[in-house]
């Protein structure tokens, strides 16, 4: 119970000018322990802990995602449901694609907006980190071949061709 004192103190801060009112304030924190301040803290942090991302408009938002690197837009869209929806953004994942070498050009038509670019972005990283680790994943096996007797590669190609004179 908050005794009358203090209540009528309260009542006439609120009557106090800007200045007076951060005098009186320094000086009770100034009086206040650890565990006071600690208190104090905990009833106003909330009130600074904003979602600055999605208080803005959406464009504004989207051009300051696109300075973040891939993994850390997987990670931003695990925040919140906002988050998510700005991150998932197909044109944000355009801009990824983009600096990945070797899309061909023409993925990159006006028309391409419809492309999952997130999918397209997460399997030319998955396929390079395979490459780069020697992990292979063979996806279909084809029965019936012979030996290979020529290999041909580039570094989006791989083309074989066996005794039969097929080429895959």
């Amino acid at each position: 119970m908050i005794s009358h004192e203090v209540l009528k103190w309260v009542e006439g801060f609120k009557h106090f000018t800007d200045t007076d009112k951060l005098g009186a304030l320094d000086l009770l924190s100034d009086m206040c322990d650890t565990g006071q301040a600690r208190y104090i803290l905990k009833k106003i942090e909330p009130r600074f802990q904003r979602d600055f991302i999605t208080l803005l408009p959406k464009e504004l938002a989207m051009s300051i995602l696109r300075y973040l690197e891939p993994k850390d837009l997987l990670n931003a869209m695990r925040t919140c449901k906002s988050w998510k929806v700005l991150c998932d953004d197909s044109l944000l994942w355009k801009d990824k694609c983009r600096a990945l070498p070797e899309i061909p050009n023409h993925y990159y038509d006006d028309d391409s907006d419809n492309l999952d670019w997130k999918k397209i972005f997460l399997t030319r990283q998955e396929l390079d980190d395979n490459w780069k680790t020697g992990r292979n994943f063979v996806k279909k096996e084809l029965k019936g071949m012979m030996t290979t007797s020529s290999l041909v590669c580039s570094s989006t190609e791989i083309a074989s061709s066996a005794d039969q004179m097929t080429v895959l």
